[in-house]
């Protein structure tokens, strides 16, 4: 954001342009307290333009309580990986997953995003079903894919990715696929797992040079101090890189 008037009362922020809408809010700070995220009579004043007169009133007010009837007409929730699945052996964890596959009963698509890149889409599904107990395959949605998966007589391993891409996004399977968008062929990567791998093969980039090798492990060259002949060895096994991915891990 743009901080564009900051007072010991006020301040007055804007959103990038970028990142969406472009308008401005005055925030009152001696208004920001705990309770305001349950309930608030506080109102939201629009900053004004710098080409709209002074004073310009344009006042919004937004309620901040949570409205059960807006959240149920949805019918695809998306949730974040981190954070919000906690350990399944705990109750706080059990009771999230409970209420996870309470919308997959009411038919709602549940779909799950995270920006781990150690872990391909697939790897992810079988967490978040075999692990955490979300019943990702019981969805409507998820139904439909198995029954093209069964006419098109897919093996395990195609079923699985199917699966996957329609209920997990990761960063390693959206880095991927720029990738792939910008022509890149032959990518440095540098990860500590293999899912980047995985991801960067499903999209068909298969001459990729790693830190890792396929199976997990990882090259020797990599774990040696830095030195000039070790560099170099590096560069020669790896002369036509196209583009260098740094990995979230």
């Amino acid at each position: 954001v743009f901080v564009q008037v900051m007072t010991e009362k006020q301040a007055c922020l804007q959103l990038k342009g970028e990142y969406g809408w472009g308008g401005a809010f005055v925030v009152k700070l001696n208004e920001l307290h705990p309770k305001m995220f349950v309930q608030t009579i506080n109102s939201m004043e629009m900053c004004p333009h710098p080409e709209d007169a002074p004073g310009s009133p344009n006042r919004r007010r937004q309620s901040l309580i949570f409205d059960r009837s807006l959240f149920d007409v949805n019918s695809t929730y998306i949730f974040s990986f981190n954070g919000v699945l906690l350990p399944p052996d705990t109750e706080k964890g059990q009771s999230v997953v409970r209420s996870i596959n309470k919308l997959i009963k009411e038919g709602k698509r549940v779909v799950f995003i995270t920006n781990d890149a150690t872990l391909s889409r697939v790897s992810l599904f079988n967490k978040i079903t075999n692990d955490y107990g979300v019943a990702l395959m019981e969805s409507p949605h998820m139904q439909e894919t198995l029954k093209r998966c069964s006419g098109d007589e897919c093996c395990q391993a195609e079923t699985a990715a199917r699966c996957a891409k329609e209920c997990v996004v990761t960063s390693s399977c959206t880095c991927a696929w720029l990738l792939a968008y910008h022509g890149i062929k032959r990518p440095f990567v540098i990860c500590y797992g293999t899912g980047l791998l995985e991801e960067l093969e499903a999209v068909g980039i298969t001459e990729y040079y790693a830190t890792v090798n396929r199976d997990g492990t990882h090259k020797k060259q990599f774990l040696e101090p830095v030195s000039v002949p070790t560099i170099i060895d590096i560069i020669k096994q790896a002369p036509e890189v196209d583009a260098i991915v740094v990995g979230w891990d």
